[in-house]
């Protein structure tokens, strides 16, 4: 994508027609970092948002090897705190990657559970203009980011988080894609 200021002049999508799912995994993740930079206006979202986001997009199949991969980096490391997966500015190295789009989705997965689309979206404005702490209190109800840390080391342990059926009650990429696009 370019910009213009806050404006997107240019968008443009790549992809490789022999990669496995494509039209299923690959297509629907680029789309989604397209309509979340439309939302956003430009404003950069921190990487563990805007790829959590485009990864709810992708298929159940893609979406459970993630969750896989996050729960065999979290038995053999190395893993991100809440803490540091948020304070992430650009892609990590190799050897962190899997922590890094594994805590990625099933953070924002969570979340976007949790709260619902709306408060999540608004939660990412208000990141913004806002400390940390005080956009998680006002908008996902948690207490900031040592609040945020408890609940999900307790949540991403727990049996639950194995299981994509027990991760949502309903698609959020679904309704996260209209709350989106407004």
């Amino acid at each position: 994508m370019q910009f213009d200021g806050e404006r997107i002049v240019l968008r443009r999508i790549d992809l490789r027609r022999d990669a496995a799912d494509w039209q299923g995994s690959a297509l629907p993740h680029e789309l989604t970092h397209v309509v979340i930079a439309e939302r956003f206006a430009g404003r950069p979202l921190p990487p563990w948002a805007d790829e959590g986001l485009a990864m709810l997009s992708e298929s159940s199949a893609k979406q459970q090897v993630r969750l896989n991969s996050l729960h065999q980096t979290l038995r053999h490391g190395p893993c991100y705190s809440v803490r540091d997966l948020m304070a992430v500015r650009r892609l990590p190295p190799v050897e962190w990657r899997d922590a890094f789009y594994g805590q990625s989705f099933a953070l924002t997965a969570w979340l976007v559970d949790r709260n619902g689309p709306e408060a999540f979206l608004r939660f990412l404005e208000a990141c913004q203009h806002q400390p940390l702490d005080e956009a998680l209190r006002g908008h996902l109800a948690v207490e900031g980011v040592a609040g945020l840390e408890q609940e999900w080391e307790s949540w991403v342990r727990s049996p639950r988080s194995s299981n994509l059926a027990d991760l949502w009650r309903w698609r959020p990429s679904v309704e996260l894609a209209a709350n989106v696009a407004e």
